[in-house]
């Protein structure tokens, strides 16, 4: 009898410790759900640090590296980038921008089904203006580097997802861009903390539509109907001033810094340059943005060969502006679609 109070009192101190232990055990200090304008939000800092850095490698800026393999600047200590180019590199751009996005859609989505009073329109807006900036991220992903995983890219149970080839998912992004510019609704609002437009429905409209005449024109040569297309319904509704520009603002604090400033003033980066072919050409044109993209060397305008190793104070780096903390960061401007109506 004695025995079995003894197994009796063990078994209830147990039980009644596994119950108190499942009220204990909960993290009370890390977020374990999110508002959906946070991933957003979060997704847009994380592909304007990735569009304006100039860290590259295994766990750098993919972006970096094409303005390297263009010949737009090149790196004077390091021949990554300009000989070859790390398999890792572009993981950035799934993880901190397109699962975000992912995730925010989510977030929106169950907000719709548990609450049926909640504003249609503005939640549509919410998933149009996310979708614009996947299939923003996307493309540039796809004319940097061609095929790559797409249809498989997000599955977190696909640990490896083949590639898919680059055409197919060009024309599947006109899609889904033209599909989102048509449900942004400007009657209603969209996100009340938004970083690049501040929920401004009309100028995410200019911008899908914007960026729908410059993914047309990409595609002229290769699928002229379709460009044409693309570009005749998108021409209505592009940029007309430079008050549309969608660029990313910053603080002059960290973390919210330009990326830019961030390798080159606070790190100290002395290992890229202007390359030759670029400044060369920039230099027989008069080109006056030379002042602006980088600083002259004794009066001169100077690109380094590319992919040699060099002295860094022989050749023109960076522009002054790029290491101010405040600069802006460019997703799609005025400019470009000017460029781009003349070219048309």
């Amino acid at each position: 009898m004695k025995n079995s109070f003894i197994v009796f009192s063990i078994f209830f101190i147990l039980f009644s410790c596994s119950e108190d232990l499942e009220d204990r055990n909960v993290d009370r200090k890390n977020v374990t759900d999110a508002p959906a304008d946070s991933f957003f939000n979060l997704a847009i800092k994380n592909m304007s640090d990735l569009l304006s850095g100039i860290t590259y490698g295994a766990d750098g800026n993919p972006f970096n590296t094409t303005r390297i393999l263009a010949q737009q600047i090149s790196s004077v200590t390091y021949n990554e980038g300009a000989t070859y180019f790390s398999n890792f590199a572009w993981s950035n751009v799934y993880m901190g921008v397109l699962i975000n996005l992912e995730k925010s859609s989510g977030v929106v989505e169950s907000e719709m089904l548990a609450d049926e009073s909640a504003n249609e329109v503005v939640n549509r807006n919410r998933l149009a203006t996310i979708e614009v900036m996947k299939v923003f991220t996307y493309a540039k992903l796809v004319e940097s580097f061609g095929n790559i995983p797409y249809s498989g890219a997000l599955d977190v149970n696909n640990i490896s997802p083949e590639y898919d080839d680059a055409r197919t998912i060009y024309e599947d992004l006109l899609g889904r861009l033209r599909a989102a510019v048509n449900n942004l609704d400007t009657s209603e609002a969209s996100w009340e903390n938004d970083i690049l437009y501040a929920g401004d429905v009309a100028l995410w409209k200019k911008f899908g539509n914007s960026l729908l005449l410059q993914m047309g024109m990409r595609i002229a040569d290769s699928d002229p109907g379709l460009a044409a297309e693309v570009i005749a319904g998108a021409l209505p509704g592009v940029f007309t001033s430079n008050e549309d520009i969608a660029q990313v603002e910053h603080l002059s604090a960290p973390p919210n810094t330009n990326e830019l400033w961030t390798d080159l003033a606070v790190g100290n980066r002395r290992d890229f340059v202007g390359a030759k072919p670029f400044i060369d050409l920039m230099n027989e044109l008069e080109d006056p943005r030379r002042s602006v993209f980088f600083q002259d060397v004794n009066g001169m305008y100077v690109g380094s060969p590319p992919g040699e190793v060099v002295s860094y104070d022989s050749y023109s780096r960076f522009g002054l502006l790029f290491y101010e903390p405040t600069t802006s960061v460019i997703f799609l401007d005025y400019a470009t679609v000017e460029f781009l109506l003349a070219e048309a």
